[in-house]
């Protein structure tokens, strides 16, 4: 009866010895199964917007190897995506946008960008394939004043001019610019983009359609962003022996100039004088006819 004994201990440590394999290969596919952190872009499906300056960074990373790889097909799905309508356009533009603004502007993309394969290239840069994008923005305000130094400059002077006719204070507005890595100069400028609650929108050349008048109606703070600073320096040039009574006296003719702008709006020839001069560093006479 010992051999019987025997076989059956043999017959257990194999059990025991198998299972031991068992488990150690199910940890093993257990580890396997563990599942990566969902991508940002699947590369054979759809992009996912997201409203992060990162995301559009990517987005136009991805239409760059789209179009490298002559993936044109991809390239103009992803475009296709960035084309408003009319209900995306009206989440930044103001309520009483003229009808007539807004369908040229639709008819105008229509145009421009035809659906078929040859969109995938518009948003394309012509440059090497290790090109890199930078986003910058700026909002609907910023736009508006032009504050010297800032990401306003690098908007097309047309959409400035008619930032306050045409968009929601609330706004913001994205340029997406490709540079080449031993060559910043070198690029090319894409704008403008906008978030419309869901995905990034392409805004297209609105500003083209309308009518800036000839006389502009300005915030008490939209006035004083053009009169304060340059006066008070033409106060202190007038009065160089004393430059304390020069800031007094410039203080003086801003708040005069503030009102008055605020009263009789603002002569087009005006402001157009001193969005120039805010993108200069020497006074330039801008004074209303008043």
């Amino acid at each position: 009866m010992s051999w019987s004994r025997d076989i059956l201990c043999v017959l257990v440590l194999i059990c025991v010895t198998l299972g031991g394999l068992s488990t150690g290969c199910e940890e093993k596919a257990t580890e396997s199964k563990t599942e990566e952190p969902p991508k940002n872009v699947d590369p054979g499906g759809p992009f996912f917007h997201q409203q992060s300056v990162e995301n559009l960074e990517a987005l136009f990373n991805e239409l760059k190897m789209a179009a490298d790889s002559d993936n044109l097909a991809r390239a103009a799905m992803l475009t296709r995506a960035l084309m408003p309508d009319r209900a995306r356009l009206m989440a930044v533009l103001r309520d009483d946008t003229p009808e007539a603004v807004l369908q040229q502007n639709l008819d105008d993309l229509q145009n421009r960008f035809p659906d078929d394969e040859s969109l995938g290239w518009k948003f394309v840069p012509t440059l090497k394939s290790e090109s890199t994008f930078k986003v910058s923005f700026a909002s609907a305000e910023l736009l508006w004043t032009f504050r010297k130094n800032t990401a306003a400059q690098l908007f097309p002077t047309g959409i400035t001019d008619a930032a306050k006719l045409l968009f929601k204070p609330d706004t913001v507005f994205y340029i997406v610019e490709a540079k080449e890595p031993r060559s910043e100069e070198m690029g090319s400028r894409f704008q403008p983009f906008f978030w419309d609650g869901k995905q990034w929108t392409y805004l297209g050349e609105i500003w083209r359609f309308v009518q800036v008048p000839e006389v502009m109606n300005l915030t008490r703070e939209e006035c004083s962003a053009m009169f304060d600073k340059q006066t008070i320096h033409l106060g202190e040039q007038e009065n160089k022996a004393d430059r304390k009574m020069g800031r007094l006296l410039g203080r003086k003719m801003a708040t005069e100039g503030v009102d008055r702008c605020i009263k009789n709006g603002l002569p087009r020839s005006v402001y157009d004088c001193r969005m120039a001069a805010a993108d200069s560093d020497e006074w330039t006479a801008c004074d209303p006819p008043w």
